[in-house]
């Protein structure tokens, strides 16, 4: 299922669509490394933990201690990865915003 994903998702993007990917808590592994990774817009609700591995993994590879917040969604936007955090309440908001400034859909205020 997850390949089939993948490939529409990718013909979407060739298509000259926009690809909008939004990563709950938690975004992990295959998911991050896969679809959650490749949008044209990507955002987190706040404080979603995003990663490829879980914490006690990446410690036990590279042998130091690293800091709880280190896969925080705002550590993450902090570093370039995300474009946006936004409250899951808000988030078909900010896509009917994205949607109608790109003007691939949306809804209007009439």
């Amino acid at each position: 299922m997850a390949n089939l994903i993948i490939k529409r998702a990718k013909i979407f993007k060739k298509q000259g669509n926009c690809l909008i990917t939004v990563m709950c808590d938690p975004c992990m592994g295959g998911m991050l490394a896969s679809i959650a990774s490749i949008g044209n817009f990507c955002i987190s609700e706040p404080k979603a933990q995003i990663g490829f591995a879980g914490l006690k993994v990446i410690e036990q590879t590279v042998g130091k201690k690293l800091d709880l917040n280190d896969q925080l969604a705002e550590n993450v936007y902090r570093n370039g990865f995300l474009d946006d955090i936004v409250k899951r309440e808000d988030i078909t908001n900010w896509i009917e915003r994205v949607s109608t400034m790109l003007k691939i859909g949306g809804t209007s205020n009439e």
